[in-house]
């Protein structure tokens, strides 16, 4: 089987591969029944595992086998080559951050611990951005 059609068959079964990924292949995937994508380095670089047919679990002794390893399309280069890819990934940040809310809650209290620190050392605050805005403009 050649590289071609075991990439098509990979990207078929696992849909998180990001386009222009590099594979090298241990296993053909034809063989495990099963696929799951293991991130070594979120960012870089990906093992494919695979879970062995019956017959294969019968005569070899794991059931678990390292199908390929995968080197994931830059991130840097996301915005310069597809537009889209860019524009999911920000995307995907706003979701995590609407459904983490403990991310917002953390602002929050910063933000309002920086505010009453302001307050009780009487610190200008809003007088100091209006003449930093009017120092800019």
């Amino acid at each position: 089987m050649n590289k071609k059609k075991q990439i098509k068959q990979i990207e078929k079964r696992i849909q998180e591969i990001p386009e222009k990924s590099q594979y090298i292949f241990y296993q053909n995937p034809k063989n495990f029944c099963k696929l799951k994508l293991e991130r070594i380095n979120p960012d870089h670089i990906g093992l494919i595992w695979g879970l062995r047919n019956s017959k294969q679990r019968k005569t070899k002794g794991k059931n678990w086998g390292r199908v390929a390893k995968v080197y994931f399309g830059g991130l840097i280069f996301a915005f310069k080559t597809d537009l889209q890819r860019f524009i999911d990934i920000i995307a995907n940040y706003g979701v995590y951050v609407l459904n983490n809310y403990d991310v917002v809650l953390a602002g929050y209290y910063i933000g309002f611990s920086l505010l009453f620190l302001a307050i009780v050392l009487n610190i200008p605050v809003i007088e100091g951005w209006v003449q930093w805005k009017l120092a800019v403009s």
